[in-house]
């Protein structure tokens, strides 16, 4: 299997799984919580990164073995260069898909049954990843928060027609996104606007980590399903 193949292949998972590997040796205990905030951000953007890359990846994978992905990857789409925003991701999305729709009709459109195994799988992720961890033990809040939420994602917002995520599911990726970019940038260093404690206290902060690490995990999950098709094709046609 080629470097890149792997790279693409290997599911976002093994980041999450090193985090909390790293963090085995420190606890939960309450003097341990001063370190949490640095290692979820640190957390998330390695995962937001590293989606980044393996969008890259495929995209210069298929250009490898398809000469009109190529003129449109390098001239119709030159500006896509982050990868980070929704948008971004539905057009590598349809650039797989409009690959696989070329070569193999029948192939071009994730099934119901195909998206059920996704979302499952990313849950029960989650939850197996984190569920004895330290980082469930610094914000059993959030995590309560979304093993409720996580119950009620449908299908219908997911690898629905040409959009990744739709809905609901839409907005938390765009407040996940927003988010990237403060850590990312480290505005959080001097920005005015922080929430009250009054917000705090209530439960209104700015996002939830392990709904983040679930989308990211999904979307993972999506794209690793198409590519392995897509890659079935190009090995068909050698």
């Amino acid at each position: 299997m080629k470097l890149e193949e792997k790279f693409i292949l290997t599911p976002i998972e093994s980041i999450m799984e090193e985090a909390v590997c790293a963090c085995a040796s420190i606890g939960g205990g309450i003097e341990t919580y001063p370190v949490s905030e640095y290692v979820f951000q640190s957390l998330f953007l390695k995962m937001t990164g590293s989606q980044e890359q393996k969008l890259r990846c495929i995209c210069w994978y298929i250009a490898s073995y398809d000469y009109k992905f190529r003129y449109e990857y390098l001239d119709k789409y030159k500006d896509l260069h982050q990868f980070s925003v929704l948008n971004d991701k539905n057009i590598v999305f349809g650039f797989i898909k409009d690959f696989i729709q070329n070569h193999d009709a029948t192939k071009a459109v994730m099934s119901d049954a195909e998206k059920d195994v996704a979302i499952r799988e990313t849950a029960k992720s989650i939850a197996s990843i984190f569920g004895t961890s330290a980082l469930k033990e610094w914000n059993q809040r959030q995590y309560q928060t979304f093993k409720v939420w996580v119950s009620g994602i449908s299908r219908g917002d997911v690898a629905n027609g040409a959009k990744l995520l739709t809905g609901k599911l839409k907005e938390l990726y765009d407040e996940l996104h927003e988010n990237r970019n403060r850590y990312a940038h480290n505005t959080l260093s001097y920005q005015q606007n922080l929430p009250s404690m009054k917000s705090l206290v209530r439960g209104k902060d700015n996002g939830n980590y392990y709904v983040w690490f679930f989308l990211l995990t999904l979307l993972d999950k999506i794209f690793i399903n198409r590519f392995g098709v897509a890659k079935d094709i190009i090995e068909g046609m050698e």
